[in-house]
């Protein structure tokens, strides 16, 4: 149990059984914001359940939502919570769906979900509210992580990308790129996934070139692609870069190569962010595996890029080791992916998953 000065959680928990419909909402909604401070009685989560038969939907919504938040944020959640939420997705109300659709997703992320919300969730990516769109979308992939999945989600995922809306486009492509993983597709995936390498949001560019790689390893490439993945490869952002290396490794194995990959790729061998340095490391290792009489590739080099773990990684010169590390800051863990993040970090480099912020 955790208290915040002048906080008084089990009141609002007893409020939670008020006869005044007010009230409870109320108690909800400030469970819900107190979690997200990482506030939280953990004897919330059984009357919050029983609320979520309220009649009101005033209530209903500010229920979800902790229970949602309580999941996200404070690791905090109980399996029977999910039958009554996947009601949720068939309200009329969209408020109710958005609330509903929130909440199973973070539960998915804890890999808590029940198979039973597939259908409605694959519906719901026909709706009319961005906000219940893009949350229904995330809570696709997320389940999808549990190998649990819909074929005929990938059409309407796709249709998503087009989406004026960025989280929408972001959601869509990261349930795609989760179910190419698993090697889930169809003929327009491709295509698709090429057509957002230079989208104006990192998250969506992230997962499409991701998903390039994934879909390289069924078999399923473009070798126009390559030029586009080489330009990435200088992209601002830290996981663009990482995407692309990750990408142009996975279309090498596939002998689909071109020398002018090689030079940026040694540039990102002094990259900033380790991953990065690993994922360009992997990719001029496999291009001189598959490349006859390729030249300009250091092996020695190479070997001086050492990733040792998901925390540590080491570049070595001579006698001296650089170490790379976030052992004794305030680290914690990606809520979707688990991967340990650094605590300025506003998005985890693994999976695009917002660590800091704001309601999803």
């Amino acid at each position: 149990m955790i208290y915040h000065k002048g906080t008084d959680v089990k009141s609002l928990i007893r409020e939670l059984n008020s006869h005044d419909k007010v009230t409870r909402g109320n108690a909800a909604k400030a469970i819900s914001s107190l979690a997200k401070k990482r506030i939280y009685d953990v004897n919330s989560i059984e009357p919050l359940i029983k609320l979520l038969e309220d009649k009101n939907d005033f209530v209903r919504y500010n229920v979800a939502f902790a229970i949602g938040d309580l999941a996200y944020y404070c690791g905090v959640y109980d399996k029977k919570a999910v039958s009554p939420l996947v009601k949720f997705l068939y309200d009329k109300d969209e408020i109710i769906r958005w609330s509903g659709a929130f909440a199973i997703r973070t539960l998915a992320k804890k890999r808590v979900f029940d198979v039973a919300s597939i259908k409605p969730l694959t519906h719901l990516l026909n709706d009319k509210n961005n906000k219940v769109l893009y949350n229904a979308a995330f809570a696709l992939g997320d389940i999808a992580e549990c190998g649990s999945f819909d074929k005929n989600s990938v059409s309407l995922l796709i249709r998503l990308l087009s989406n004026h809306h960025q989280r929408v486009r972001w959601s869509a492509a990261f349930a795609l790129r989760t179910l190419a993983k698993k090697g889930i597709f169809n003929n327009d995936s491709l295509q698709c996934f090429m057509n957002l390498f230079f989208d104006a949001n990192i998250r969506v560019r992230y997962n499409a070139v991701y998903a390039i790689g994934s879909l390289a390893e069924y078999d399923i490439f473009d070798s126009s692609a390559v030029y586009p993945l080489i330009s990435l490869m200088s992209d601002r952002n830290d996981i663009v870069r990482r995407s692309a290396a990750f990408a142009i490794a996975c279309l090498a194995k596939k002998n689909v190569i071109d020398k002018a990959a090689i030079k940026p790729l040694i540039t990102l061998l002094s990259d900033n962010h380790v991953d990065v340095r690993k994922n360009a490391a992997n990719a001029l290792k496999i291009i001189k595996e598959e490349m006859v009489n390729v030249t300009g590739i250091d092996e020695n080099i190479l070997q001086q890029y050492i990733h040792i773990d998901n925390r540590i990684g080491t570049k070595i010169e001579g006698d001296v080791v650089a170490v790379r590390s976030n052992i004794g800051t305030d680290a914690g863990k990606c809520p979707n992916c688990g991967r340990e993040v650094e605590a300025n970090e506003k998005f985890c480099r693994e999976c695009g998953e917002v660590v800091v912020g704001s309601k999803l």
